[in-house]
């Protein structure tokens, strides 16, 4: 798949749909239809894309459950460099991949200014923060506040510095209390 510009990925439930755009003049989409992104199977909720590694390729993180129950893990795919990608593991990358639960959102920003990309997860019943090790796995944070020890059942967040002190404050839509702002 030469020149691809653009590639988006819908999962809904066990259906993961990827479509690649050429760069062959007007809006064109081929469906990906092999490799895991496509052909794995369990039940997903949502999907971003991130440089967790830094090589200056996309990768895929795609979020397991959201069923509300413990029985999913998520999944990381790490770009090839070629079009294609590979399922990281446990071994690879650490309880990102491993830990199981309903998740349901996900928003990636450099939440410790160390340069690398981390990933704060929402889920029933525990929201999560991962910390990213160098791009050589992730590392799951406890000792960060309410930001994962007040809130449960979370359905979104999303990262900003609005106050613009230099560090990233986290916004959580939470389905049982009032939004909330870690600043």
């Amino acid at each position: 798949m030469n020149n691809v510009s653009i590639i988006t990925v819908t999962v809904i439930g066990v259906v993961i749909n990827m479509w690649a755009q050429t760069a062959e003049p007007g809006v064109t989409f081929t469906r990906v239809t092999s490799g895991p992104t496509v052909t794995d199977s369990g039940y997903t909720w949502g999907c971003a894309w991130v440089d967790y590694n830094l090589d200056g390729y996309p990768d895929l993180f795609v979020l397991g459950g959201g069923t509300g129950s413990s029985s999913e893990v998520n999944r990381l795919y790490l770009n090839n460099h070629d079009g294609t990608f590979t399922r990281m593991t446990t071994n690879e990358v650490g309880g990102l991949v491993g830990d199981r639960g309903g998740w349901f959102g996900c928003t990636w920003a450099d939440f410790n200014n160390d340069g690398w990309p981390d990933v704060y997860l929402t889920c029933n019943p525990t929201n999560a923060l991962f910390l990213n090790l160098a791009g050589q796995g992730f590392w799951r944070a406890w000792e960060v506040g309410g930001m994962v020890t007040e809130l449960a059942h979370g359905q979104s967040a999303s990262w900003a510095d609005y106050n613009n002190d230099g560090w990233v404050d986290l916004w959580v839509n939470d389905a049982y209390t009032p939004l909330l702002i870690f600043a």
